[in-house]
């Protein structure tokens, strides 16, 4: 894509929109659109010539364009429901560049890259491999479930609850205590009942925890049931 960030960036949002539908993102990829959207996930910032940037002592920075990156994701992510799509952008490397994007400074892109690894595991050919195919790739996603942004944390659970349908995913995500972690942070949203992000957040939780309880190899904490029942009748007086 030979065009300037905005054109970029709001193209990239538009396909993001126009992925919702079927034909269009299947029209996506026969029309190239998938390999120059794996690439705005490099993408760097071109910033002009002034004094905040004479230390990078050249006309290109090296900060990246969140608003690109976020809209390039959530394009990325919608197009990958597709199992085609996700087979072209497998083979680009487009999920590793989503994985990086996790350890993003900004809360906006890690959310959005969270959001768009979701549908890459649950199209891809063989979703338990892919995902043991990053080293510490798995530990950091459950680590995420460590922080404080809302938006991050309902992306990072709908994540795991994607993760979790491997059994041997399942079991290394529960050796690293994900079940706790996504009974503390459930708990943590329902303070907020009233916002709409908490029960979201509530409720991507809520289904990771199902999946985990549902198909673990080995027994989960007790308390992870009651966090779910009273997480569950908390949303339903929402």
């Amino acid at each position: 894509m030979l065009q300037s960030e905005a054109v970029q960036t709001n193209v990239a949002g538009a396909l993001s929109a126009l992925a919702s539908n079927p034909d269009s993102c299947k029209l996506i990829r026969t029309s190239g659109g998938i390999d120059p959207l794996v690439q705005l996930l490099t993408s760097r910032s071109k910033c002009e010539w002034h004094l905040e940037c004479l230390p990078c002592g050249s006309w290109w920075c090296t900060g990246t364009n969140d608003e690109l990156l976020i809209n390039a994701t959530a394009a990325v992510g919608a197009a990958a429901k597709l199992k085609e799509n996700m087979d072209s952008i497998d083979k680009l490397d487009g999920v590793r560049l989503l994985w990086s994007l996790l350890k993003s400074s900004n809360y906006e892109v890690q959310a959005s890259a969270a959001w768009a690894i979701g549908p890459c595991i649950l199209n891809a050919r063989d979703a338990g491999a892919l995902v043991r195919s990053f080293v510490g790739g798995v530990e950091l996603v459950v680590n995420m479930l460590r922080g404080e942004n809302d938006q991050v944390l309902a992306a990072v659970c709908a994540t795991v609850a994607e993760i979790a349908r491997d059994e041997e995913n399942l079991a290394v995500i529960t050796d690293h205590g994900v079940v706790p972690l996504l009974w503390y942070v459930r708990l943590q949203g329902l303070r907020g009942q009233g916002s709409w992000c908490y029960a979201w957040l509530a409720t991507s939780c809520i289904q990771a925890t199902q999946h985990c309880a549902k198909t673990s190899p080995r027994p989960l904490p007790t308390a992870a049931f009651g966090a779910t029942t009273g997480s569950a009748l908390a949303l339903k007086t929402q």
